[in-house]
């Protein structure tokens, strides 16, 4: 073989390596984004979940009902190709007139603005007749807090956020500290311990001042194991308003800075849509609306 050669194959076979490594790291990203999508509609965070839609998906994300998350389960990532990738997620939900039941949805995720989104319009769903595994997934040997970044959403009555902790360890896991700026935020509820191999929550509430928007803090989680304690460290954003919610409000960021609680609730979106019939009506935002109202009969995401 010529040094020629030689430096071609070598070349060639860095490349190679280079693909393999970033595809890797995208998939890993992947799977993190899917997690913290479906935590966030179990949570009921309807805000925080649109952050993880794609912009031209974003209409169907706030017309279609959605049903109450009891559970969830990735069953499978297929490789990344192109910025892309078909993502199976197992739900068991209350769907209204059928009770708890067991779907699979399989979504389709792309790369956009360096982040993955969720295509809600390519989702496509079927019954599943047992559901297996517990109510969230743990890995094996692998003791971790999610998310991994919190958003408190501004536009919310309860203020409130949870941290699931997930204990894939084979021993109990007890939570011995959350650490928090206590001006601006307490602990609702927090688990003692957690068995091994289950998951529980820390439930967060941010009680500060309502006229600073997109802050940033952090929240530290202890945990105790047999070998010691383990610290998490978790960035928060509290009163965030995304530039997605300042734009369907008809904000702008001026008026989103002076913008007080009790009026963002009563807000509805501003940006108008096609209905099937040629007429026009107003977005409606699911987490923006009064606590009194009642809620329209939901429909399982199709």
């Amino acid at each position: 073989m010529t040094m020629c050669s030689k430096r071609t194959a070598t070349f060639t076979i860095a490349i190679v390596v280079l693909c393999s490594l970033a595809a890797l790291g995208a998939s890993g990203e992947l799977h993190t984004a899917v997690e913290e999508y479906w935590h966030l509609i179990a949570q009921g965070d309807l805000n925080g979940a649109l952050e993880y839609v794609a912009s031209q998906s974003r209409n169907a994300f706030i017309r279609k009902a959605k049903p109450q998350v009891r559970s969830w389960r990735i069953d499978e990532i297929l490789p990344v190709e192109e910025g892309r990738s078909e993502v199976s997620v197992a739900v068991e939900a209350v769907l209204p007139g059928q009770g708890l039941g067991e779907w699979t949805i399989r979504e389709s995720w792309i790369v956009e603005e360096g982040r993955w989104k969720v295509l809600v319009g390519d989702a496509s769903t079927r019954w599943r007749s047992v559901w297996e595994g517990a109510e969230v997934k743990t890995h094996p040997g692998i003791l971790d807090v999610l998310p991994t970044r919190l958003r408190i959403h501004f536009i919310s009555s309860s203020q409130a956020s949870t941290l699931l902790i997930r204990n894939g360890l084979d021993e109990e896991v007890s939570v011995v500290d959350v650490k928090l700026d206590g001006s601006r935020f307490k602990v609702d509820s927090k688990p003692s311990v957690i068995a091994a191999g289950k998951a529980d929550a820390v439930v967060v509430l941010y009680t500060g001042q309502e006229f600073a928007k997109n802050q940033e803090s952090k929240i530290g989680i202890v945990l105790g194991t047999t070998a010691g304690t383990r610290n998490f460290s978790v960035p928060v954003t509290y009163n965030y308003i995304s530039r997605g919610t300042r734009a369907l409000l008809g904000l702008t960021k001026k008026e989103a800075e002076k913008l007080t609680r009790e009026a963002a609730l009563s807000l509805r979106p501003a940006l108008q849509i096609e209905r099937d019939s040629g007429s026009t009506g107003t977005l409606e935002l699911p987490s923006t609306k009064k606590p009194t109202e009642k809620k329209p009969q939901s429909r399982f995401m199709q």
